[in-house]
């Protein structure tokens, strides 16, 4: 699957994709869209028809159907607030002081409360998530448009 990690105004993601049980290549997994910081966990095909659907607007009427119990998306919001999407594309907020998704998402959540930055617990879930794989990218909240 992957690790997404969120943390002080930043948002990281390992870049494996994988096939059949094993990495088959990588791939930016995160990006901005309208200010936010966006990424997807779970098949490829549906994480592009997530990030398609936010660049539409997210509106309902254009949400895609048919996703995966595997999908899992994570919008950064402008202030800061997490906002996680299932395969329903409903979503739902959390206040916490990191976030992490995906099958490294504990691995990466550990890290975290035990004060590595986002991309350091991306490395870590690296390590140890067979799913997950460097390199890791990252985007600052506070930077781009």
């Amino acid at each position: 699957m992957t690790t997404i990690a969120y943390k002080d105004g930043v948002l990281a993601a390992d870049s494996a994709t994988s096939g059949d049980g094993i990495v088959v290549g990588h791939r930016q997994k995160i990006e901005r869209i309208r200010g936010q910081l966006v990424g997807a966990a779970g098949p490829i095909e549906e994480a592009e028809a997530f990030r398609e659907w936010l660049k539409k607007g997210g509106r309902d009427k254009d949400r895609p159907e048919g996703l995966e119990d595997e999908f899992a998306g994570i919008v950064v919001e402008r202030d800061g607030r997490v906002v996680e999407y299932g395969k329903r594309l409903v979503a739902f907020g959390y206040e916490a002081p990191f976030y992490a998704i995906g099958s490294g998402a504990a691995i990466a959540t550990g890290a975290m409360a035990a004060g590595a930055s986002a991309a350091e617990a991306v490395r870590i879930a690296c390590r140890f998530d067979h799913y997950s794989e460097e390199p890791v990218h990252a985007l600052r909240l506070d930077e781009g448009e």
